[in-house]
């Protein structure tokens, strides 16, 4: 059987592989990220729902200074909800206009779709339920969790949607000035 780590690691090379070998489009791979997203944002959701931690890492100071903070888990759930429905729809719908899924495309983003699934899925098993890390979290410690991950996914997918798009020496001319 696979370790985590393996399935991974396989799952983030998937599309490397079927950029040199199987001449994938990157504005195949863009919307492939675009979908992972929209699996991250569910596991997500699933994980606050089922996190039952005591106590937040973050100091009482740092959530009264933060922004609103729900007070319920539902109320939690509501807002990560409309969290990642703007993040998803704002950019479905930039990448629609600028790269409208062609028939070629669709495979690459069911392929990756289909490993990033398998990965998120694997990792909720084996972290979060096995491991009983649910047990530990604070739900808005979980809600907070994955915006690191996608605002680097995001950034990483909006360089390379400029370098598609507009080029790859103007998009690091517009990095630099």
């Amino acid at each position: 059987m696979l370790s985590k780590d393996k399935i991974i690691i396989t799952s983030n090379l998937i599309p490397l592989v079927g950029a040199i070998f199987f001449g994938w489009e990157p504005k195949g791979i863009i919307w492939g990220y675009w979908a992972e997203t929209v699996i991250i944002s569910v596991f997500s959701i699933i994980k606050i729902r089922k996190a039952k931690g005591k106590k937040s890492s973050y100091t009482e100071a740092q959530l009264r200074h933060s922004m609103y903070v729900p007070q319920t888990k539902l109320e939690l759930i509501r807002k990560a909800k409309k969290r990642y429905l703007w993040i998803v729809g704002i950019y479905g719908f930039v990448f629609f206009i600028l790269f409208f899924p062609s028939l070629k495309m669709m495979y690459v983003i069911l392929i990756m779709s289909i490993s990033s699934f398998v990965e998120h899925a694997i990792s909720y098993y084996t972290e979060f339920i096995k491991n009983e890390k649910y047990k530990n979290i604070f739900p808005f410690d979980q809600y907070q969790k994955p915006l690191s991950r996608i605002l680097v996914m995001h950034g990483t997918v909006i360089f390379s949607v400029g370098i598609v798009s507009f080029g790859f020496f103007k998009v690091i001319l517009a990095v630099l000035i």
